[in-house]
């Protein structure tokens, strides 16, 4: 009786190599090896930087990152033997699959940290792996060119795209990112043609089926990771939130309740875990009961938001769709929920420029469980920055604003930009724009801010 191949089929004996596992490096690569152990060596030699290296390498052997590495290596070999059960990998693609794992995987992992919501990671992993870039640098990677040329261009590459990112970053310099990006693309049109007369005069060895596992399995890895990224993604924000909470609830028991319960309800929901997490902080003596109870609000508040039900005119704006008023400067508020005694909601602040200390507009939504009454603009400004084009980034969005609530069409008045307090009342809507000055007049700055209160708004605290 035959017995059935091995997921990972073992090359012939007589003929195991470097070659048969993938390990015949062309001169790119050799070029690279070289530049990386002589920067390793030129580092291990200069004792100040020694020292960090080896306190690097100790953080880099944490027992949560090596647990992490530890999954994600063995996530990466059951998905390599699933494509060796296809027919699509075999020993001879080793080194690229190798090369993968150090690259692509150990840099999604880290990428994972950065993800605040998982479904972006889906996003992120099919926008990276579905481009032409990555058949063009497959193409220009097939032929290599001479030894000493590799040589050559690699710190001149190197060089010329650090001068280009630091281009990028600094204004001052941002006449040199055109004639940087050219020179790039000068060097790896000339890669790129150098490789494609190569595969013209062998077009055989290019068309081999070695070739097309090299260029899809990495691939095809990719796609295969997108789960592991997502779950990975989901566990660092759940461990994120409930260990910042640890400092507000000492009850650990709880604590691992109120995780698994998040979990089990919301699973890649990391929204709602976040939403709990914040409700559990401003509870005065939290127990399972109360955990229990806000999970279901926030089923309930997330079917709420899904299909806004219409409010009454009289009580108020619906705040779902008053927290989208200002969606079109990027001033979209973000979840309705309690606090303390009011409901309300906040759009993440807005740079007005790209200066790193630009002027800033915000925007809130509160009032009552069902109906938003009270509306809130402030833009935030420094005397340093250009305080008319702040003075007119807040005129044209309160005029949005007020637009958006049917108080007027008509333009804002100027003199409600002067300084002092303006209150007005338009169809029965109290609208009140302030000036509060801060600092002194040349570090200093003032905030303007557009107050627009519903007839049925109830003063609190807040305000």
């Amino acid at each position: 009786m035959s017995q059935p191949a091995p997921p990972f089929p073992i090359p012939d004996q007589s003929q195991i190599g470097l070659e048969a596992f993938g390990f015949d490096l062309n001169n790119r690569e050799i070029a690279t090896l070289i530049y990386i152990a002589l920067t390793i060596l030129a580092l291990l030699l200069w004792p100040k930087i020694r020292g960090s290296l080896g306190r690097l390498v100790k953080a880099a052997f944490h027992p949560k990152l090596t647990a992490i590495n530890l999954v994600m290596s063995l996530y990466v070999t059951l998905c390599t033997a699933l494509l060796a059960l296809v027919g699509a990998w075999e020993w001879s693609n080793l080194k690229t699959t190798l090369l993968w794992w150090i690259t692509a995987g150990f840099g999604a992992v880290f990428s994972a940290s950065q993800i605040k919501e998982p479904k972006q990671a889906i996003r992120r992993q099919l926008r990276d792996v579905l481009t032409w870039t990555a058949v063009i640098t497959f193409v220009a990677e097939v032929h290599s060119l001479p030894l000493i040329w590799e040589l050559g261009l690699l710190p001149c590459i190197v060089l010329v795209s650090l001068m280009l990112g630091m281009a990028q970053v600094g204004k001052e310099h941002a006449i040199l990112v055109g004639p940087l990006t050219w020179v790039l693309s000068f060097i790896g049109f000339g890669f790129l043609a150098f490789s494609v007369g190569g595969i013209i005069q062998d077009p055989i060895d290019f068309l081999a089926w070695h070739q097309l596992r090299e260029f899809a399995g990495p691939l095809l890895l990719s796609l295969m990771f997108i789960p592991f990224i997502v779950g990975l993604a989901a566990v660092m924000i759940y461990e994120t939130q409930f260990t910042s909470l640890s400092f507000r609830v000492q009850d650990e028991a709880l604590l691992r309740y109120a995780r698994c319960r998040a979990l089990l309800v919301f699973g890649l929901d990391t929204d709602g875990a976040q939403r709990l997490t914040r409700a559990i902080r401003m509870m005065d003596s939290p127990d399972r009961a109360a955990v229990d109870a806000e999970i279901a609000t926030i089923k309930r508040l997330k079917r709420v938001e899904a299909d806004p039900p219409d409010v009454d005119p009289a009580a108020g704006w619906s705040p779902y769709r008053a927290g989208r008023f200002l969606e079109s400067y990027g001033l979209a508020t973000q979840d309705y929920h309690r606090s303390f005694n009011d409901w309300w909601s906040e759009a993440p602040s807005v740079k007005l420029t790209d200066r790193a200390f630009a002027d800033r507009v915000s925007y809130y939504v509160s009032g009552t469980e069902h109906a938003a009454t009270r509306l809130r603009l402030v833009v935030e400004a420094s005397y340093q920055n250009d305080t008319e084009a702040a003075d007119e980034a807040f005129r044209v969005r309160a005029q949005s604003l007020l637009a958006a609530v049917q108080a007027t069409s008509a333009t804002l008045p100027s003199h409600l930009l002067e300084d002092g307090q303006e209150c007005t009342v338009v169809s029965r809507l109290n609208i009140t724009v302030s000036k509060t000055i801060w600092g002194v007049e040349r570090l200093g700055g003032y905030q303007r801010s557009l107050v627009v209160l519903h007839p049925a708004h109830v003063m609190t605290l807040s305000d």
